[in-house]
């Protein structure tokens, strides 16, 4: 129903494609998941507020563990470093999701100078 009163451009039309791809990365159907996160990106990229830093961090976290599943950790390593600038800009340096996601960026630097 949003995407028939919504433009397909339109900021809030990013939360409903958002939810579609949690959804799918939790029946484990990755790649789908991966194209909605990414469409739900592109569709809030114009609107910088706080709102979009939010969504992008979440997102990119989201798309990391994605990537870290599918064992594409060059790939994991970026989305997760990219989802901490976004929260390093709203968020304190110690704030649980920061943290979380330094956490995140350190294991997979090990792992992947282990292996």
């Amino acid at each position: 129903m949003q995407k028939r009163i919504l433009p397909p451009d339109d900021a809030d039309s990013f939360l409903p494609l958002y939810h579609i791809g949690l959804i799918l990365y939790d029946q484990q159907n990755y790649e789908e998941s991966l194209s909605k996160l990414r469409k739900s990106l592109k569709t809030v990229k114009g609107y910088v507020d706080d709102m979009y830093y939010i969504h992008q961090g979440l997102t990119l976290t989201v798309i990391g563990d994605i990537y870290k599943r599918l064992e594409k950790v060059r790939r994991a390593l970026q989305s997760f470093k990219d989802a901490l600038s976004s929260y390093e800009i709203f968020f304190s340096y110690e704030h649980p999701l920061v943290l979380e996601l330094r956490s995140k960026i350190k294991a997979l630097e090990e792992d992947s100078k282990a292996s």
